[in-house]
């Protein structure tokens, strides 16, 4: 989504997905030897200008709001009504994105992107894709114009 959302916004000439590394730690010291030698060949043999790397990603809900309380409406039955009140869910999605410079092989940003989305009556998978579409969207944004909205 985010390879997609970057070549459509025209952010970097050539986009490339690879997703062999994966199983690599954001911890170095906890490479193997193998692993390293994966890492520097990464950096040694790729004919691209930058790394992203996009790992981290927490999914969380958020509820705002006040729950409606039960009111005594005075009716013969002693009925209960709800009050006023009234809470909204969101669906929370933060991701960490980490570029690298191929050629110095330094890290150039450092950042942690947010996207956010309403959960609309349950529909919490479409909360979800429409979070991470806010996240890609918010990383676009601040690739282009250096201004963080989120």
């Amino acid at each position: 989504m985010c390879a997609l959302k970057l070549k459509e916004q025209n952010i970097f000439g050539e986009i490339k997905i690879d997703t062999s590394l994966d199983f690599l730690t954001n911890d170095s010291m906890t490479l193997t030897q193998e692993q390293q030698k994966k890492v520097d060949s990464l950096f040694a043999n790729t004919p691209a200008d930058y790394l992203i790397k996009i790992n981290d990603q927490e999914v969380t809900n958020s509820i705002q709001g006040n729950a409606a309380m039960p009111m005594y409406n005075g009716g013969m039955n002693g009925g209960m009504t709800m009050g006023v009140g009234g809470q909204s869910e969101s669906c929370v999605i933060k991701s960490h994105f980490q570029i690298y410079d191929i050629r110095t092989r330094k890290k150039v940003l450092d950042y942690i992107s947010i996207g956010r989305a309403g959960v609309v009556f349950l529909a919490f998978d479409s909360a979800l894709v429409d979070a991470m579409n806010s996240s890609v969207n918010n990383t676009t944004t601040y690739l282009k114009t250096g201004k963080i909205k989120f």
